[in-house]
C-alpha cells in the first residue's frame, strides 16, 4: 500500500465515533451503513468522560498472522494494517485535548481496543480494564500487560478480548486464543499463542480443509488446549439414567464448576 495515511490524534470520545466512521469508509472502504452497527455496541458501554488516542496504521500482531496465513491469498486485496484506540478516563465531561503530555496519564489508563478490516466482526486484539465500562460490577480474570503508546509505557489489568472474523478464526479459536494469551501473560509456564500455531495445533486432528473455518467441536477445542499444555477434562450434564436427571445433572455440573473458579 504506496503512500500511507498516517494518523496520531487526541480526541474526546463523543467525537470517536464518527471520526472513526470517516476514516474506515475512506481508507478501509466500508460500506457507510456497516461502520456503526459494529462499534456502537462497544462504545456505548464505555465511561463518556474519555480521551481517546488513535494510531494508524497499527500493526496488530494477530492479525498480522491470520493476514500472512491467510487474508494475504484472498482474491481481493485486504488490508494488513489496523487501526489503534486508546482510552483515558478524565475527570471532567469535556476534556481539553490540545496539548496533552501522554506521560502525565498513567493512573487514567485504561486499555485498547484494535479495528481490523474484517466485517462486519472489526474488534481486534482489545485490553480493556474493568473501569473503562460505566458500569463494572461483576468478577473478570484479570492480568497485567505493558502497552507503548507513542514511545510511552502505560500498564492495564484486563482480560483480553477480540471478535472472531468468521473466516480464520471462529468463536472457539478466538476463545482458545484469548484464554493462552491470559495464561501465557500471568504465568511462566504457559505462553501466549498465534492463531497459526492454534490451527497447526489441529493439523493432525482436522479431515478436511482447514479454512474457512466451520468452528470447533468440543472434542477439538479439549485437544488444542491439551496441546498447549493444560490439564482438560469434558464434562456434559445429558445423562437419561435417572428420572430427575437434569435437575441432577445440572447441580453437579454447577458444583464442578464452581470447584473449578473457586481454584
Amino acid at each position: 500500500m504506496n503512500n500511507k495515511i498516517i494518523i496520531s490524534a487526541i480526541i474526546k470520545k463523543q467525537d470517536l465515533l464518527s471520526t472513526v466512521s470517516t476514516f474506515l469508509v475512506e481508507h478501509f472502504k466500508f460500506h457507510s451503513e456497516c461502520v456503526y452497527p459494529c462499534l456502537y455496541p462497544l462504545l456505548e458501554k464505555l465511561h463518556d468522560n474519555m480521551m481517546c488516542y488513535i494510531e494508524y496504521p497499527y500493526v496488530e500482531n494477530v492479525f498480522r498472522d491470520s493476514y500472512y496465513h491467510y487474508y494475504s491469498t484472498k482474491h481481493n486485496a485486504v488490508i494488513r494494517d489496523c487501526m489503534r484506540i486508546s482510552f483515558f478516563i478524565t475527570e471532567h465531561a469535556e476534556p481539553s485535548v490540545e496539548n496533552i503530555d501522554l506521560h502525565t496519564l498513567q493512573d487514567a489508563f485504561c486499555g485498547y481496543i484494535t479495528i481490523r478490516p474484517t466485517l462486519p466482526n472489526i474488534i481486534g486484539t482489545s485490553l480493556l480494564s474493568p473501569k473503562a465500562y460505566k458500569y463494572n460490577d461483576f468478577s473478570s480474570c484479570a492480568t497485567i500487560s505493558t502497552v507503548n503508546i507513542n514511545g510511552v509505557r502505560f500498564k492495564v489489568s484486563a482480560f483480553p478480548y477480540a471478535s472472531q472474523d468468521r473466516e480464520y478464526i471462529t468463536c472457539a479459536e478466538t476463545a482458545i486464543w484469548c484464554v493462552m494469551y491470559y495464561l501465557g501473560n500471568k504465568y511462566n509456564c504457559y505462553k501466549s499463542v498465534l492463531p497459526s500455531e492454534i490451527l497447526s495445533a489441529l493439523s493432525c486432528y482436522s479431515y478436511e480443509s482447514q479454512l474457512p473455518s466451520h468452528g470447533l467441536a468440543a472434542e477439538q477445542i479439549c485437544f488444542v488446549l491439551k496441546y498447549f499444555g493444560l490439564g482438560i477434562r469434558l464434562y456434559a450434564h445429558n445423562s437419561t439414567e435417572k428420572e430427575d436427571s437434569a435437575v441432577y445433572q445440572s447441580d453437579v455440573f454447577k458444583r464442578l464448576l464452581g470447584y473449578y473458579v473457586e481454584s
